[in-house]
């Protein structure tokens, strides 16, 4: 070969490097990156902390820094959106479950108006006061973590009542505040409404305490995510995944996404401390998930609250079926009349025959089945939860697609080609295996210790929630420490009544809240009909017929009685 040969063919050949280089450069042109620091063909650049090599390079240190923030910013974002998600399921449930159970109270409080206003006529519309004071508490109750307890409510519900029944029954006797102490002891050991106040108790207790400590947990866990959503990433976290990312347009003539095993390397040790997180999480989940189970059964909110008018009702009528002998203890203990006459006492008349149509409660929306159905979803999407804090890595990496695929060529961090380095463990403490890091990143197991603590000190209180720890340690001095809970005082002179309920009627019904039918068994003795006055609950759902007899006649004079004076 002549020399005029060679030197054509070392001129191609040289031309061919040229337009090779060009081209490689050009595909970091084609990029994000601004193109003033790129240079025209591959150089070699000492010069550089991220995107490092041997070979020639179209990277200069001013480019590594933009790649650097733009990397800061695809990584905060892939892990800021997958929380965002994991939050607004909790931000969106404890919305639902707001609406939901606080439209369930004030449905039970129309329906006892309703019901009240219809059975009762003006003893109700004479104290109606008694029972909004009830539905008010219970919705602060609902609303409010440090209001008063359930069974503080419920007592105070109960001695307006009792102070009012007895009021009605003995028109003669004036109770005073001084009287108050001793009418409470008296009640507690009369039990005037049975177990009708401790049933409530219990069922509304496991029912709407429930459910507010449920929403309430909701709440706190939406505001943890929340200030996780504030940390930022680590400088070695954003190092390794821009050179992960970016490094490969410095030599490659094209954009090749990472190999799947460097980028779940890269994002285990971004996020090792995230991982540390699962455990307490996990447990939360499941504490969760037990409250949610049992709103689901038979202590949903609605099959428990819907019933309360029944509940108050029956504890009225079984007031008055004792109510001569608890009168009478009562002014024997309490007031301390030296009249003995004066003592109040009801005539029972002769009994009659009963009518009984018993029918099931129906329940107006919202109704049980929409409150199971509720509980069900939010319980599917929460199982869904379980395990987030480890998934990440492979959530963004695998199903968010910032790895190629098992079928296409992947950069191993230096060159186009298999990743050949094994995957670590999760955490912080397998983070010393990670080639991906130097043993220098200064992860610490305290970087999430605050939302660590405060999820595992929720996950206890639901646990104790859930198994009623929280009541035992209930005191006295807690009941009665003045949280607002106020019942309008009781009008002596007001001694209006006109239920006209007899006491010769012995029933058992059958209120507990996981039941939604009333059941009752009456017994009855044919004598002479007299008039009767209907009580009709939740659209003739239950009917029961009363006489009208003696009582109210013997309360008419009473009150004639009165307005001479």
């Amino acid at each position: 070969m002549t020399w005029g040969c060679w030197w054509r063919c070392c001129c191609f050949a040289l031309g061919l490097l040229v337009c090779l280089a060009n081209a490689s450069c050009r595909a970091l042109r084609d990029s994000p990156f601004g193109t003033r620091s790129i240079p025209s063909a591959p150089i070699y650049n000492g010069n550089l902390s991220i995107c490092e090599t041997s070979s020639p390079t179209c990277c200069t240190h001013d480019l590594e820094q933009e790649m650097l923030a733009t990397t800061r910013n695809e990584v905060s974002n892939a892990i800021e959106d997958r929380i965002i998600v994991l939050k607004h399921i909790f931000d969106q449930n404890y919305h639902t479950f707001e609406k939901h159970n606080r439209g369930a109270i004030s449905s039970s409080r129309e329906q006892l108006h309703a019901m009240f206003t219809r059975t009762y006529g003006p003893f109700y519309q004479s104290h109606t006061q008694i029972f909004i004071s009830f539905f008010d508490n219970l919705q602060q109750f609902y609303t409010n973590q440090t209001y008063a307890s359930l069974k503080t409510i419920l007592e105070e519900f109960f001695f307006a009542l009792f102070r009012t029944m007895f009021s009605i029954l003995n028109p003669l006797e004036k109770v005073t505040k001084k009287d108050f102490e001793c009418l409470r002891r008296s009640m507690s050991s009369l039990e005037p409404f049975a177990d009708i106040p401790t049933k409530m108790s219990i069922q509304l207790e496991r029912s709407v305490g429930t459910a507010r400590s449920l929403t309430q947990a909701l709440r706190s866990t939406s505001q943890i995510l929340q200030s996780i959503l504030q940390r930022e990433i680590s400088s070695p976290c954003a190092n390794a995944a821009a050179r992960m990312t970016h490094c490969a347009l410095c030599t490659e003539k094209h954009p090749i996404k990472p190999c799947a095993n460097l980028c779940l390397n890269v994002f285990k040790g971004c996020l090792a401390g995230y991982a540390q997180l699962d455990e307490s999480w996990n447990l939360l989940v499941g504490s969760l998930s037990k409250l949610a189970h049992r709103l689901k059964g038979p202590y949903n909110v609605i099959s428990v609250v819907i019933p309360i008018a029944v509940q108050i009702s029956e504890s009225i009528m079984l007031f008055q079926e004792k109510g001569p002998i608890i009168s009478a203890k009562v002014i024997q203990k309490c007031l301390r009349k030296e009249k003995k006459d004066m003592i109040m006492k009801r005539e029972v008349g002769p009994t009659y025959a009963t009518a009984a149509t018993i029918t099931p409660l129906r329940f107006t929306e919202p109704n049980a089945s929409v409150s199971m159905h509720m509980m069900t979803s939010f319980n599917e999407r929460l199982k869904t939860t379980r395990g987030f804090w480890r998934a990440l890595p492979t959530s963004i990496c695998i199903s968010g697609e910032w790895a190629a695929s098992s079928e296409q060529h992947c950069w191993n961090g230096t060159h186009s080609r298999e990743y050949e380095r094994s995957v670590v463990g999760d955490g912080i403490r397998n983070q010393v295996f990670n080639p991906e890091f130097s043993s220098s990143q200064n992860l610490s197991s305290e970087d999430f210790i605050n939302e660590i603590l405060k999820i595992s000190m929720l996950s206890n209180q639901l646990s104790d929630i859930y198994d009623g720890r929280h009541l035992r340690n209930e005191t006295i001095e807690d009941e009665g420490s003045g949280m607002g809970i106020a019942y309008t005082p009781i009008d002596d002179e007001d001694g209006d009544d006109s239920s006209g309920m007899d006491s010769d009627l012995p029933i058992v019904l059958d209120i507990a809240g996981s039941h939604r039918d009333v059941e009752e068994i009456l017994t009855t003795v044919p004598t002479m009909q007299r008039p009767k006055i209907l009580l009709e609950v939740l659209d003739n759902g239950y009917q029961r017929r009363f006489p009208n007899g003696y009582f109210l006649v013997l309360l008419f004079f009473m009150f004639l009685s009165l307005r001479l004076f």
